[in-house]
């Protein structure tokens, strides 16, 4: 009975990270210049960012989440521990859950960089309406495999 409970929570879970996947996907047709108040942004305090900034738990990835509400679109980019430079991972795509009641899952595909090398990408790209509307960035969680690991990213807030 507690696996099949354990099995449940791990699915709505799963739902829910796909709910903000979609959420954050679509945008205003121009991304917002966001001032960081050190709630998960990069830069640091003051500093101005048009992105909004996730790692593991680990801090040993980050991730640079740019939402264009305007085309309802989300754009991930992955970064190493220092938030530096770009990671390439080996993923087929990526799932974005957006929370907001009924969870929205967005799957982000990959949109490789000249950069990336050959079987691995630095960017995912994908859209939905949900990604035109406010979403709640401290709910929201983005899934990856990095480097053979299933990877949960939140927010950073300590950046």
């Amino acid at each position: 009975m507690n696996a099949l409970k354990g099995s449940c929570i791990r699915g709505m879970l799963l739902a829910v990270s796909v709910v903000l996947t979609l959420a954050i996907s679509g945008g205003c047709k121009e991304e917002k210049t966001v001032t960081d108040n050190g709630d998960g942004g990069g830069g640091g305090k003051g500093k101005k960012k048009d992105y909004i900034l996730y790692a593991t738990k680990e801090d040993d990835f980050h991730l640079r989440l740019k939402i264009d509400a305007g085309k309802k679109e989300a754009r991930a980019t992955f970064y190493d521990s220092d938030n530096k430079e770009t990671a390439p991972i080996d993923d087929e795509a990526i799932t974005l859950t957006i929370p907001n009641g009924k969870a929205v899952q967005v799957t982000l595909k990959p949109k490789r960089a000249k950069s990336d090398p050959k079987g691995k990408c630095s960017v995912f790209v994908g859209s939905d309406d949900r990604l035109g509307k406010e979403i709640n960035h401290k709910k929201t969680e983005i899934r990856a495999t990095v480097a053979g690991k299933q990877r949960i990213f939140t927010l950073d807030t300590d950046h």
